[in-house]
């Protein structure tokens, strides 16, 4: 990187660079001839913007919203049996949570969370070694993550929900219903306590 000999220029040149898309801000910080500003507050602020910049999601706060889930966990029916564990990563700039469920009964799935800045709601992708493929759509509701999707149960067009709600003690709890009369009535498919791994 070059970069120019007087400090004023130097900033410059790095306002210019954020508002083009950033650089990346262990680049700057590693960049020995910005050593000597490293404890600059107007330095340390450019630093922020293009960390910004380079990683649009940190910057909103709706692509935190869904952050209760992220962690690794041993999964419960709330009876106490064991129904599986779960790791839940942040991801791709920290834009994406990424879901890697193994299930007691041997199966595995893997979902893909994301904000869509363009509709404002959260979408879940979710695939298993069985063949599922199901895509949710929702958001935030009192706190609580609500996502449906449009599936199908034994032929039948069926509305899916799933409710993540955050619990006083940390756990997480996942509750899946079901819909066949479009979300005038719904029945329990499943219902999970997520326990953090000691």
């Amino acid at each position: 990187m070059r970069v120019p000999a007087t400090k004023p220029k130097a900033f410059e040149t790095l306002e210019k660079g954020t508002k083009a898309g950033g650089i990346a801000p262990e680049t700057l910080t590693a960049e020995k001839d910005f050593a000597q500003w490293k404890d600059d507050a107007g330095f340390k602020d450019l630093v922020a913007k293009s960390d910004m910049a380079v990683n649009p999601c940190k910057a909103s706060p709706e692509f935190r919203q869904f952050d209760f889930w992220i962690g690794e966990w041993d999964v419960k029916n709330p009876q106490g049996v064991p129904a599986g564990s779960s790791s839940i990563q942040l991801i791709l700039g920290q834009c994406i949570i990424f879901e890697n469920w193994s299930g007691g009964g041997g199966s595995n799935g893997k979902s893909f969370n994301i904000y869509d800045t363009n509709d404002k709601k959260w979408h879940q992708t979710y695939v298993d070694d069985k063949g599922t493929f199901t895509h949710y759509v929702g958001g935030l509701i009192n706190g609580e993550m609500v996502i449906t999707a449009d599936t199908f149960v034994g032929g039948k067009k069926t509305l899916a929900k799933m409710t993540f709600s955050k619990l006083p003690n940390g756990d997480v709890r996942q509750h899946g219903e079901n819909s066949t009369d479009e979300g005038k009535t719904w029945t329990t498919s499943f219902d999970l306590i997520y326990s953090r791994k000691k």
